[in-house]
């Protein structure tokens, strides 16, 4: 599970939850994880303060998030959902992105014979 933290010397301005060098450089391939990367409730304050949701949401996914938590509200679950079928409509997030985190999602599915 991600943090909302900020680590100014892997990322300087985003924090891990939204950091591409952090969850596809370093965690992915510079340790080499190939688990869910899953985040952290994405209506925390430490996000919502900062960001907008659904922003927050679609940097989370474009970094390398699997699963993203949004725990409190079905209307922020829709508009969250609505941003990425947004993003995906417009090219700014690619099908193929989705189908990586489909597969990772699979395959523990497959691993615990949750299918």
């Amino acid at each position: 599970m991600t943090a909302h933290i900020l680590y100014p010397e892997l990322d300087l301005g985003k924090p891990a939850t939204m950091s591409r060098k952090i969850l596809t450089g370093i965690l992915r391939h510079d340790l080499g994880f190939r688990g869910l990367i899953i985040t952290d409730d994405l209506e925390m304050g430490a996000i919502t303060k900062n960001y907008a949701l659904e922003e927050a949401a679609l940097e989370a996914v474009l970094a390398g998030a699997d699963i993203l938590l949004v725990c409190h509200s079905s209307k922020h679950q829709e508009q969250v959902l609505s941003r990425l079928i947004a993003a995906v409509q417009n090219g700014e997030l690619t099908v193929e992105r989705i189908g990586e985190s489909v597969a990772r999602i699979i395959r523990l599915k497959q691993k615990y014979s949750m299918n």
